[in-house]
């Protein structure tokens, strides 16, 4: 896990956010969490207070081939245009029928 900011860090009143980032280097399911440290100074000196979110479950898949994506684009790409030639169809019959 590669944290993009680290140390210590103000609260504010309205919350604060600190992203990170993990890389997977296996497939398979995983539970993430993350702990926190709270202290009353800002320096972060003196006793720190805990507090742990709950962990999450993530699935990984690494080295995903990139042949599923172009099938599903196709797939995509097929249905966008059945549903151009429904559209087509139902214009071809609406103006037959009105002459």
């Amino acid at each position: 896990m590669s944290v993009l900011m680290s140390g210590c860090q103000a609260v504010e009143p309205g919350g604060s956010e600190v992203v990170f980032s993990i890389t997977p280097n296996k497939t398979g399911e995983f539970r993430v969490g993350a702990s926190v440290e709270l202290f009353k100074t800002g320096d972060c000196t003196g006793a720190a207070i805990t507090r742990t979110a709950d962990p999450i479950t993530v699935k990984v898949a690494v080295g995903v081939s990139k042949l599923p994506l172009y099938q599903e684009m196709w797939a995509v790409f097929m249905r966008f245009f059945n549903e151009i030639m429904a559209i087509l169809a139902t214009v071809a019959l609406f103006f037959s029928e009105a002459n």
